[in-house]
């Protein structure tokens, strides 16, 4: 029998807390290196492999997403994941199975209205079937209408290839932003408009130790990230014109891919970070813009942000939580398990041979500059549009070169900066 026409389509955005299947050395924890097999069969159990996702090397909690997790299927179809760990000398490793029925968990979003489902990995072993981590997916109808979006000559020089989409030339990657349905760019800055940040950034990106970024994503014409304030039940969630947010210098962009998701479930996606992304939460080394950002991509289904953009924020976190300690130095030789928040921290810790010191005194820098930057900033403008709202239209605009516009959201604020902002 033959298959049914494709009518849904399926997206592996990421995995947690996934099987160890390879054994630690001296330098490194337990880890895995898994890809996914997509099968698909018919009422009539006609099976055939229909995607095999790119291989996330050493890690339990892999990112996937963008167009190489994504495949068609029969809406009343069987769909088996399958989670292998890879191997370079021997077989690759079984590390565990979802299967599920793609109209069923359509249907679970929907009625949720939220477009990422999280599922239950099983164990292949058939007689224990116990967790081994869970996967997020998203199950969608194929959009009724497509659009094509223009690149101005601006962005075509400042515009590269996210990490999803690979060494793309420029005039492949030009088309192919053009011909996206939804395309998501991620923004970075020099993080505020001190000159040191932008001396150092120079500096610690081309030694691959990352640099002190401002990150945000573009989505439907508007920049999101991420700040830092001390007022409580405020987010910390909030818009900017593209390339234009104030408090930072704007620095190049990264073309991450097509969601292909309408307005409204971008905004629903919005709505649930907002609540989650506190301003009072911030953390310059474990919970910032950047930190934003990858959350951002990854639940839009996209995947990462470039790593050099809060490698260095993981290095200051790590080497914190170890000379907190009072741990020599040298604590790389004999390193421990390392962080367990994988939403956080994606990066493996510094290799020994940079210097510790100068690393030390690049955070003492980058926390003093945008802790004083963003919690000012952002706490009087927050407070500002809070205050404004309760009393005034939540619509009205401001006039001369302040200009705000104040929207409440889920109980929550989103400034629009539309001007430069004055103190």
């Amino acid at each position: 029998m033959a298959f049914k026409k494709k009518t849904l389509s399926v997206k592996i955005l990421r995995g947690i807390n996934l099987i160890a299947m390879d054994d630690h050395h001296l330098l490194s924890e337990d880890s895995s290196d898994p890809y996914c097999e997509v099968w698909e069969e018919t009422n009539s159990g006609e099976k055939r492999k229909i995607l095999r996702t790119p291989v996330q090397p050493k890690t339990l909690n892999p990112i996937w997403g963008g167009p190489l997790s994504t495949c068609n299927v029969s809406e009343r179809s069987t769909i088996t994941i399958r989670l292998f760990d890879f191997d370079e000398l021997k077989y690759d490793d079984p590390m565990g199975v979802v299967t599920f029925r793609p109209y069923e968990l359509l249907a679970e979003s929907e009625k949720k209205g939220y477009p990422n489902v999280w599922v239950p990995v099983k164990t292949v072993d058939s007689d224990q079937n116990d967790d081994a981590g869970m996967l997020e997916m998203r199950v969608l109808r194929p959009p009724t209408e497509h659009r094509n979006h223009e690149l101005g000559q601006s962005m075509k020089t400042l515009l590269s290839p996210g990490p999803k989409l690979g060494n793309m030339k420029k005039e492949k990657l030009e088309n192919l932003f053009i011909a996206s349905n939804t395309p998501v760019i991620c923004h970075v800055y020099d993080v505020s408009n001190d000159e040191r940040i932008g001396r150092i950034n120079a500096i610690t990106k081309l030694t691959g130790m990352g640099g002190i970024f401002h990150a945000a994503i573009e989505v439907y014409g508007r920049e999101y990230s991420f700040g830092g304030s001390k007022e409580p039940g405020v987010t910390g969630v909030f818009a900017c014109p593209p390339r234009k947010c104030p408090m930072h210098t704007y620095r190049e962009s990264f073309f991450l891919g097509d969601c292909d998701l309408s307005y409204e479930t971008v905004e629903s996606i919005l709505d649930k970070m907002r609540s989650e992304w506190f301003a009072t939460s911030y953390d310059v080394l474990r919970k910032n813009c950047a930190f934003f950002s990858q959350e951002f991509a990854i639940e839009l289904g996209v995947g990462s942000i470039p790593k050099f953009v809060y490698s260095l924020a993981n290095t200051g976190a790590f080497l914190q939580e170890k000379l907190s300690k009072d741990e020599d130095i040298e604590f790389l030789k004999n390193k421990e398990a390392g962080p367990t928040t994988p939403q956080i921290i994606w990066d493996k810790p510094l290799s020994k041979e940079h210097n510790t010191d100068s690393i030390r005194e690049i955070h003492l820098l980058a926390e003093e500059i945008q802790n004083n930057t963003l919690d000012h900033i952002m706490a009087v403008r927050v407070q500002r549009a809070f205050r404004s709202s309760m009393i005034l239209n939540p619509s009205m605009k401001g006039r001369g070169n302040n200009a705000q516009s104040i929207r409440a959201s889920a109980g929550n604020i989103e400034i629009s900066l539309e001007g430069e902002l004055g103190t």
